[in-house]
């Protein structure tokens, strides 16, 4: 995202929650916050025309001088794809949508009456923000990965700041307004707060691990590169807590989030990572303490790269989960499939269809729909450990040229040893799997190859 605009914010939101730390007692959970639909209006206008002078004025952006001419041209032209790289259409534009939603759900409104500002917002910014040809790429990213992210960082938020039992209240809300960023503009400029409800006592739990990459690539052996890494994975709610029958959006989610990080005598970039899924509605079939049976909708946000390897999506998947308890054991199984609604694979064989549009194009991926698979088990042996196997299965369809299919393949095997108290060992092993078929001058072009991992990790249980 925009650099400037985010140190300016991350200073507000600090000095806002050192403020509300100090003047706020602890809330007992009831909805005070009045919905407005008509403030999610001039907040989301007053934003982008914010950013867009950023933009033109500060990081001196010539795509941002735009005009009622430049407006009208985009009118005409409509929707066309982008050149922009992987990490701006995956992560930068799912964060600008973050701050449609959050406009709207700082404004009263739920999870349902805020998707439609979030598209209000993308379309505004993609025909009035840019003097760039709106494009389809946003259009997806921004609003679908903008909902997600939103809600998962106003479902952070409103834990951190609203938890009733939580102490050092100015350092958690300081913590919320960093989180969130568009929370704590909000609250500074018109003092509002998170409505504590009782969704703010759904409880998060965590982990943090820090460890080794070590590449090992059957298909490119020459390939080297140790790296640190560096994961993080929250989970959100519990689906074992036999209180909760049944969820609602975003009441159960999980979030595994990674960097790996080069060592200084390498020329490669820092990868950030993140995958994770939310629950959009539940239903225990069984809820017993030796058996619990839950079937589900899920929706899916994947960013995930490396040197090798790129998949971007966002999926929705039909459910089945399923838990037993075995003496010293514990199982819990998934199985998910469904609809790729947006996905992205790289490919090599990306044309620049307009380059007098973007003469700089740094696309080397396929964008478009599919179809998604994945099944997890989990194995927690008292005494022993856990052992964690998912494996993943996207076929993505190339929306425009190249005409061609993307077939990508994740899987991973885990194993954590308990050392006692919080602390943990661990290895793990990842494979990353591609196999591509692209028609290219009225012949089949076939690609395979793949990059595999193994990672030592020290983990520590939040």
């Amino acid at each position: 995202m925009k650099k400037d605009f985010i140190i300016l914010i991350f200073s507000l939101t600090v000095f806002q929650g050192a403020i509300s730390g100090q003047r706020d007692s602890i809330e007992i959970p009831n909805d005070t916050l009045k919905p407005s639909f008509i403030s999610p209006v001039y907040k989301i206008t007053a934003f982008n025309f914010l950013l867009n002078r950023i933009d033109l004025h500060i990081r001196q952006k010539e795509w941002a001088n735009v005009s009622p001419s430049s407006w009208w041209v985009n009118i005409r032209r409509g929707f066309i794809t982008d050149g922009d790289p992987f990490t701006n259409n995956w992560f930068g534009h799912p964060l600008h949508g973050a701050w449609f939603y959050n406009a709207s759900r700082s404004s009263g409104l739920n999870f349902w009456q805020s998707l439609p500002y979030v598209l209000g917002g993308n379309l505004m910014w993609e025909y009035f923000g840019e003097t760039e040809p709106p494009s389809i790429i946003d259009l997806y990213t921004t609003t679908f990965g903008g909902i997600y992210m939103g809600e998962m960082l106003y479902r952070f938020s409103d834990y951190l700041y609203n938890y009733p039992f939580r102490k050092n209240r100015k350092i958690h809300r300081i913590a919320a307004g960093i989180v969130n960023p568009y929370f704590g503009l909000n609250s500074l400029i018109f003092g509002t707060k998170i409505p504590a409800t009782s969704k703010s006592e759904i409880p998060i739990s965590g982990q943090l691990f820090m460890g080794s990459n070590h590449p090992f690539n059957l298909w490119i052996p020459e390939m080297k590169g140790t790296s640190a890494i560096i994961e993080l994975q929250l989970e959100y709610g519990s689906l074992l807590d036999r209180n909760v029958s049944s969820f609602t959006p975003f009441d159960y989610f999980t979030l595994r989030s990674w960097i790996n990080i080069p060592s200084w005598e390498e020329s490669r970039a820092a990868y950030f990572n993140l995958s994770s899924h939310a629950i959009i509605y539940g239903k225990k079939l069984t809820n017993r303490r030796d058996r619990m049976d839950l079937i589900s909708i899920s929706q899916h946000y994947d960013f995930i790269h490396n040197d090798l390897f790129k998949l971007g999506s966002i999926v929705l998947t039909g459910d089945y989960w399923v838990q037993r308890n075995l003496n010293n054991i514990r199982v819990v199984a998934s199985a998910k499939a469904g609809f790729v609604v947006f996905g992205s694979g790289n490919s090599e064989m990306v044309p620049n269809m307009y380059p007098d549009i973007f003469p700089e194009f740094d696309r080397d991926y396929i964008y478009g729909q599919g179809l998604m698979a994945e099944s997890e088990l989990i194995l927690m042996i008292k005494g022993v450990g856990t052992v964690v196997s998912d494996y993943n299965y996207f076929k993505i369809f190339s929306r425009e040229s190249p005409e061609g299919i993307e077939n990508l393949q994740l899987f991973r095997a885990r194993y954590l040893l308990p050392l006692g108290g919080r602390f943990s060992l661990g290895a793990e092993y990842n494979l990353y799997r591609r196999d591509a078929s692209y028609y290219r001058n009225k012949s089949l072009n076939y690609i395979s190859n793949g990059h595999t991992e193994v990672r030592l990790l020290a983990g520590y249980a939040l």
